[in-house]
């Protein structure tokens, strides 16, 4: 890319220069698009640059092992206190508060938070159309028995980095598993708090979705 940059570079500065030896009555006009020519070209090539998504793995990887500790922390004292019904409750608020508290914590990110093919909380956990192509495509590996690595998806403004999230817990499965075998209270609490879940239906080892971690290039 780089490599690419410094031609583009050496062939404007070619025509910069057979303009300003042949220079006429228009040649201030001609230098004028020269040099829109060349900051445009700059531009592209720092764009191509900038959004290299290997560079945020290391501190992506560090975020998504903290929040992903601390959520299961959390949720493990809220059923400790109150049942799985109970934890429903404070997983509303913990939740969407740690995904604010952790963009908060890192200039450079944009935004944390959990996604699926299938949401809990449509408002603030439904993908992009590119992270649902991404998701598609990991529960497809998935379901092949293939290993599903992180992903990243790149564009002029931001770099998403994504983190698959697998069912690997028994206790997942209180609230995330077949509804047939959930306890009333849970399926109660469930339509109270979230009237559009469809998060259920999983079983132990299905893919869940991503934690995608986004950051501003």
């Amino acid at each position: 890319m780089v490599h690419g940059h410094n031609r583009h570079w050496r062939l404007s500065k070619r025509i910069m220069l057979g303009i300003l030896i042949g220079h006429g009555p228009g040649w201030t006009i001609s230098l004028g698009i020269v040099v829109l020519i060349l900051l445009l070209g700059l531009g592209c090539a720092h764009t191509r640059v900038t959004v290299e998504g290997q560079d945020r793995l290391p501190p992506s990887k560090l975020i998504a092992q903290e929040f992903s500790t601390t959520l299961r922390s959390e949720l493990n004292k809220a059923i400790e206190n109150g049942g799985p019904a109970g934890a429903i409750a404070v997983c509303q608020g913990i939740s969407p508060r740690m995904e604010e508290q952790f963009s908060a914590r890192y200039p450079e990110v944009l935004r944390v938070r959990r996604i699926s093919l299938q949401t809990r909380n449509p408002q603030t956990h439904t993908p992009t159309v590119e992270e649902k192509q991404w998701l598609l495509s990991a529960q497809e590996a998935a379901q092949n028995k293939k290993p599903v690595e992180p992903g990243w998806i790149i564009t002029r403004q931001k770099t998403t980095v994504l983190f698959p999230i697998t069912i690997n817990d028994p206790v997942c499965l209180l609230c995330h598993g077949e509804p047939a075998h959930m306890m009333e209270e849970v399926k109660t609490a469930l339509r109270a708090h979230y009237p559009q879940d469809q998060a259920t239906g999983y079983q132990f080892g299905d893919f869940r979705g991503a934690l995608a971690i986004e950051w501003r290039n």
